[in-house]
């Protein structure tokens, strides 16, 4: 039974199939749950206008953490590229075999390429959201990407969205030529501010074996094995944290609304 309010954040690294109407209902619909946060949820949620639900972003890739946040340590990025051709898979999506790419090419010249460029083309791949979005966006450059702005209103005006020209030289004329972003998008601050704003109240982020501060990271591993102690009415359950690489299951956590849904 589950006696304490909570908020869900829930997204995954790899594709995979959407939760059943039932389940979804059943945590919606469940009193506890105070809100629940989606990452991708234009293909996972059921129902993209319920007050319950708002868009979580996909994060950065825990492989390029280390480079990212030396980068974030420098002064503001000096550009001197307009739009950068990054080296994306065109094997995820059918649609990228006519967008221009370029090579792929080592993370560090990666980071440097896009800490150069105004702007890089990031397309769907097997879901609108990736990671290139918030290392763009971590380097100072605006993503050119195919979003629904309604389904991903976390990213603000820091993205170009529905994009359909790809021709470089129609973008460069028609593109804003100083775009800006907001960087602090790559800090997990920002988002923990994100989900206290849309809540509406503070919310216990921390360890409560040691009674410290807790990251994101941290939070998710004591749910995950099943250490987490509610000290509050709202507690936090997170599957697919932003800028970390561990993800926790939430199906326990599914199921039990559903067998409560059902009483």
């Amino acid at each position: 039974e589950i006696d304490v309010n909570y908020v869900i954040l829930s997204g995954n690294e790899q594709k995979v199939v959407p939760i059943s109407k039932e389940t979804f209902d059943a945590v919606v619909n469940n009193p506890r749950v105070i809100h629940w946060f989606m990452q991708n949820m234009d293909v996972y949620s059921r129902d993209l206008n319920h007050p319950k639900i708002s868009p979580w972003p996909y994060g950065t890739n825990p492989k390029k953490m280390a480079f990212l946040a030396d980068e974030l340590l420098t002064q503001e990025p000096e550009k001197n590229a307009s739009i950068y051709k990054s080296g994306f898979s065109r094997a995820t999506n059918p649609q990228r075999r006519t967008i221009p790419y370029g090579p792929r090419v080592p993370i560090t010249q990666y980071l440097q390429e896009m800490r150069a460029s105004k702007y890089i083309l990031s397309p769907d791949g097997d879901r609108p959201e990736c990671y290139r979005h918030y290392e763009a966006i971590g380097m100072g450059s605006m993503p050119i990407t195919q979003m629904d702005a309604k389904s991903h209103t976390h990213l603000g005006d820091n993205v170009i969205y529905n994009n359909t020209n790809w021709n470089l030289t129609s973008l460069e004329e028609t593109l804003p030529k100083n775009p800006r972003v907001n960087r602090r998008l790559v800090f997990e601050e920002y988002w923990m501010e994100y989900v206290e704003r849309i809540v509406g109240r503070p919310l216990r982020w921390y360890d409560p074996s040691r009674d410290v501060h807790s990251s994101l990271a941290e939070i998710q591993y004591l749910v995950a094995n099943d250490t987490f102690v509610p000290r509050d009415e709202v507690c936090v359950v997170a599957n697919g944290t932003p800028f970390v690489g561990h993800r926790g299951p939430l199906q326990d956590f599914y199921a039990i609304l559903k067998q409560e849904q059902k009483m």
